[in-house]
């Protein structure tokens, strides 16, 4: 995996023609394949008339050095590099153009590939009613072990992420700048808190990059594809949020866009992605039925202990329902790992909210 990395690093560092830069590629496969020895002894193979290849191997070999060290300091800084070879990378990524070479990581990367994903996205500039439906909703999903998805930008964005940490729930932030660059500044309390409640930052910038305008809109096709489905709270006509809507609707996941005032600027894009066949979203239940998950796991009407954490209460509510079940019905029921199913089994027994009744059985109090 890490010959990946560093040659697509390697690759973006040279000063090459990205006409030549598609032959090496299609030559080699991929960039794990890639060997430079072989390139530069056979430079005419991947030149052309108008552009050449002028390194040296010695040159190669020093920027492969760099780039190594480079990984290595960033690993050690708390930064996972995903590529298409590992297995959490987005499979709906491996084959969507434009490719998402690398992806950075920064915080708990297990929720990548675990549970129900909702995207819940909109405005920068949301209506009092837009606000607090993100919020709301990110509340209702996340307490049913759901997990936010958004990209941290002002309005609907931040609501989203609040929503889901006030309920102690899981919550992905996707940036378009790197995942140590927090943007705009004012989220950077919701940053914070997203790390420290062991949730996740995920961009395709590298660390240390500058911001680019490009990658805003780039970053949504990466919203969309690590999530099951996508909600458009409000969209003004030229938003953003269409673009994810876009993604996600050629990724084949399921849209929907909540109904707004026909006069009001905020929601002419979420209205017209109704009319053009997005559902519009009248229930929360709706979501929920989407993704085939039962309302009754509800926690928000239920008296727990402090400090208990969301899959904890929903394990709680599933035994409460079926008064004695087996841990692989429980894996099956919230698609959660075995060894989060255990800690928070641990934690209901500790509570005296449930017992063991057999080796691999929980029964209720």
């Amino acid at each position: 995996m890490d010959h990946y990395i560093i040659n697509c690093w390697v690759m973006e560092c040279l000063q090459w023609d990205t006409t030549i830069k598609k032959r090496i590629i299609q030559y080699f496969g991929d960039y794990q394949h890639i060997r430079w020895q072989y390139i530069i002894e056979n430079k005419l193979h991947f030149e052309s008339e108008n552009h050449k290849i002028i390194n040296s191997m010695i040159e190669v070999n020093q920027l492969k050095a760099s780039c190594k060290l480079e990984l290595k300091n960033m690993l050690e800084s708390g930064v996972e590099v995903i590529s298409p070879l590992n297995y959490n990378y987005p499979i709906v990524l491996k084959n969507y153009k434009p490719l998402v070479k690398l992806l950075y990581a920064k915080g708990n990367l297990s929720i990548l590939s675990k549970g129900s994903r909702v995207a819940i996205i909109g405005s920068r500039k949301p209506t009092a009613y837009g606000r607090k439906i993100a919020y709301d909703l990110a509340k209702f999903l996340a307490l049913r072990g759901v997990i936010i998805v958004s990209g941290l930008a002002l309005g609907i964005d931040a609501q989203a992420h609040k929503g889901a940490l006030e309920v102690s729930g899981k919550t992905i932030a996707v940036l378009a700048t790197d995942v140590n660059h927090v943007y705009p500044l004012t989220n950077e309390k919701i940053y914070q808190q997203i790390i420290e409640a062991d949730n996740l930052i995920l961009s395709e910038c590298k660390t240390s990059s500058s911001p680019n305008r490009y990658q805003f809109p780039l970053r949504n096709r990466i919203i969309s594809a690590i999530s099951d489905v996508v909600i458009v709270i409000e969209a003004g006509e030229k938003s953003g949020s269409l673009i994810t809507a876009q993604h996600a609707i050629d990724q084949g996941k399921t849209v929907y866009a909540l109904p707004g005032n026909i006069l009001s600027p905020q929601s002419m894009g979420s209205n017209q992605l109704i009319f053009d066949g997005a559902i519009p979203l009248i229930k929360y239940q709706h979501i929920l039925e989407s993704l085939k998950i039962e309302d009754d796991m509800i926690v928000q009407n239920e008296h727990f202990p402090v400090g208990l954490s969301v899959l904890a209460k929903q394990i709680y509510l599933i035994v409460k329902k079926m008064k004695k079940i087996g841990l692989d019905e429980i894996v099956n029921v919230t698609k959660f790992e075995y060894s989060e199913i255990f800690a928070a089994v641990s934690e209901l027994i500790l509570d005296d909210l449930c017992e063991y009744s057999g080796i691999n059985e929980i029964t209720l109090l």
